[in-house]
């Protein structure tokens, strides 16, 4: 309690995700999206990588991109979630060795500057919203950043509760 009153701790949840093309001659994308305490979009990211990725280079390339954007937005208390269990595991267990070890090490010392930091597994069904941004930035090779509000193509999934 401070001056009588309590302290209200916000949360925010970011959903990240990666879509990679099962021809392997396409790019990969991420989508990333915050969302305040109440659901509303704070911010959302489509982002297309330079070339093709295997599936889970591109979720951990997602995770960066996720807790990046939610430092550069100031965010101070972040749970991030991910249906790929495989980043979600070696990022809560910090395996930095092998191929990927740099992006768990990277995402790790960004995760340090927040107050408090989660990660955690969701379905898929509950990282749709992430999941079309990510599609969204692998078929048509672009990037973009909504602040404030989110992406028309988004609109019917967020009103609906389903993304």
């Amino acid at each position: 309690m401070v001056a009588g009153r309590r302290l209200l701790w916000v949360f925010f949840k970011i959903n990240v995700d990666g879509a990679s093309s099962l021809d392997g001659h396409r790019v990969s994308g991420v989508g990333v999206i915050i969302r305040d305490a109440k659901g509303g979009v704070v911010t959302a990211l489509s982002k297309a990588l330079p070339m093709h990725y295997l599936a889970e280079w591109t979720e951990l390339f997602a995770m960066e991109q996720g807790v990046l954007l939610a430092w550069e937005m100031a965010v101070q208390l972040a749970i991030f979630e991910s249906d790929a269990s495989s980043v979600i595991q070696a990022i809560s267990q910090d395996l930095r060795g092998g191929e990927s070890g740099h992006l768990i090490q990277g995402i790790q010392l960004v995760k340090s500057n927040f107050l408090s930091c989660s990660f955690r597994h969701v379905k898929r069904d509950s990282n749709r919203a992430a999941h079309e941004l990510a599609q969204y930035a692998k078929c048509n090779n672009v990037s973009c950043v909504w602040k404030g509000v989110s992406p028309p193509f988004l609109d019917f999934l967020i009103q609906s509760g389903l993304g």
